[in-house]
């Protein structure tokens, strides 16, 4: 694959993802490995989705250099992300009636889901939300809250795991792929350079392994408002305000019983 053709595969990507996503900013970050026993830190920018196209080089090379690339709404937004989920969940999820507004295919079997609401979320019924959402179908319930950062598609996922390291391929099948023999015998390169047998074979023998990740695809990218959001996001308000409710009926309770004391400062309990 040519690298003009991937760049237009992430820049097709990136702009579909965040036009489905639809938020005015978003908080993209660049997860960078540390050194030795030093934790990863994050390079992070607020930006509107063009910029975010506009700095797509800067992300590559972030990428290239094994930093992960997320992507979130800035702030309360009307979007969940569910993450960890398996292909049949993400089926499960369209038959009821929570359509995702964007599915991206993080590494080999394994996805990540914004659904969209009709209206925007606060902090606290958002994180509840999240969790019900990965509750039900499976995804990973750490993960769950109002403002998790979900992957960018069309850059690598740079996990230690998914790391395949590639041993340089044969020498006439290198040579195959990437030169040609013009009308005089000579072999030529891509860019219409004219090379010796000999430096061909000195150009090889230089080769290194590759290392190589998997690419996060975008899968889906409909934008859609889920149908099924609404009674989804009442249930959890319901649930999350008796919760609320029955929590400040025991803290009053507790606190109005106060200690019981009985002759002499001794407890009832103590009495006996």
């Amino acid at each position: 694959m040519s690298l003009s053709h991937t760049w237009g595969k992430t820049h097709e990507a990136v702009e579909r993802q965040l036009t489905a996503m639809g938020a005015d900013l978003f908080e993209v970050g660049a997860l960078q490995r540390g050194d030795g026993d030093q934790p990863q830190f994050m390079l992070l920018r607020i930006w509107d989705q063009e910029k975010v196209i506009q700095s797509i080089p800067w992300l590559r090379f972030q990428n290239w250099h094994e930093s992960h690339i997320y992507v979130r709404p800035k702030g309360e937004s009307s979007l969940t992300l569910v993450d960890d989920l398996k292909v049949s969940a993400v089926a499960r999820m369209r038959q009821e009636g929570l359509q995702p507004a964007a599915v991206v295919q993080t590494s080999p079997g394994n996805y990540q889901v914004w659904i969209n609401h009709a209206s925007r979320l606060d902090k606290q019924l958002g994180t509840a939300v999240a969790r019900a959402l990965a509750e039900r179908f499976g995804g990973d319930v750490k993960a769950a809250d109002w403002r998790h950062f979900g992957r960018l598609a069309g850059f690598r996922n740079t996990k230690a795991r998914y790391k395949e390291v590639l041993a340089a391929p044969e020498y006439d099948d290198w040579r195959s792929q990437n030169f040609h023999r013009d009308l005089e015998g000579q072999w030529v390169g891509r860019a219409g350079n004219v090379y010796t047998e000999e430096r061909l074979r000195e150009m090889h023998a230089n080769l290194l392994p590759r290392t190589r990740f998997p690419f996060v695809r975008l899968t889906e990218a409909s934008g859609v408002i889920a149908r099924g959001s609404e009674q989804l996001v009442a249930t959890v308000r319901a649930v999350s305000e008796r919760e609320r409710a029955d929590q400040a009926r025991a803290c009053g309770s507790s606190a109005s019983a106060g200690p019981l004391h009985g002759a002499g400062g001794r407890t009832e309990r103590e009495a006996f």
